[in-house]
């Protein structure tokens, strides 16, 4: 059996080779329709078109002890998960893609416990070795993830938690399962080291390509208010990441893609006009 690949279904010349072919550097982030990348360009770093670690465009992950949450509503852009509390410790998990070392296809899986304080609106959330303690309505920085293949191999992952409510019952969203910035499972940038190098120097990232959550919004998972603070975390990484990209370009063409404005603006102008 062959090895599995990744194919870039893009035809046509990219306007930056016809660059490249005439010794012009050029540096292409986030274009769209660029996963995996084209590896013609000096620098590159995939945009829309980037799956997430299940092979789509971001499917989400909702976590409540509410047996009526939701119930008969479209959620097609992720997954219910309903839990019990159990003296205050609630045992979920997040499901990853198939694993390749089985004949039969079974889902990875990755455990995480929610420990709600008795009396505060806070809870502990635990991934592995990772712990991140939230308030209500606050969202987590950047989550590091392991899903399990065999005793020596797992896949590297992130996520983002958003903890909604824990009481009368828990609410918790979490972000679709992103591709490890520092370590991602799948070729996200050219050369293969500079997706980890801008996580080094700006921090870790959403790598999926439109990190925006239309879906999550588009089911009633989040409010139009948690939807824009969310777009926000999602539009603030570009932001940031944008003087060390430009720091590091001498010469030639760089071309940044900036869609946040672009995303939210789709989701959020209907309400503006009656």
């Amino acid at each position: 059996m062959a090895d599995p690949k990744v194919e870039l279904l893009r035809r046509g010349e990219a306007f930056w080779e016809a660059l490249e072919r005439r010794g012009v550097h050029t540096e292409i982030l986030r274009i769209p329709a660029n996963f995996p990348p084209s590896g013609t360009a000096s620098i590159e770093l995939s945009g829309m078109g980037t799956p997430d670690l299940l092979g789509g465009y971001g499917t989400f992950t909702y976590v409540t002890t509410d047996r009526l949450a939701l119930l008969g509503k479209n959620i097609s852009g992720g997954v219910i998960e309903r839990v019990d509390n159990e003296d205050g410790v609630v045992r979920a998990q997040l499901t990853g893609p198939d694993n390749p070392f089985l004949r039969q296809p079974t889902k990875v899986v990755a455990d995480f416990e929610v420990h709600i304080d008795p009396a505060q609106p806070f809870a502990k959330i635990v991934v592995g070795a990772e712990e991140r303690l939230l308030r209500e309505g606050e969202w987590s920085d950047w989550v590091k993830v392991a899903f399990p293949l065999i005793k020596t191999q797992s896949i590297p992952a992130q996520v983002r938690f958003y903890l909604r409510h824990v009481r009368p019952e828990l609410e918790l969203y979490v972000s679709p399962i992103n591709l490890d910035a520092e370590a991602p499972a799948l070729p996200i940038s050219t050369p293969a080291s500079f997706a980890a190098e801008l996580a080094a120097a700006t921090g870790r990232y959403y790598t999926q390509g439109m990190p925006e959550n239309t879906g999550a919004l588009s089911a009633g998972v989040l409010s139009p208010q948690e939807f824009l603070d969310q777009a926000t975390i999602a539009g603030d990484e570009v932001i940031n990441q944008f003087p060390y990209v430009l720091s590091h370009f001498k010469s030639g063409l760089l071309f940044y893609y900036f869609g946040n404005a672009d995303l939210v603006s789709h989701m959020m102008w209907r309400p503006m006009d009656p």
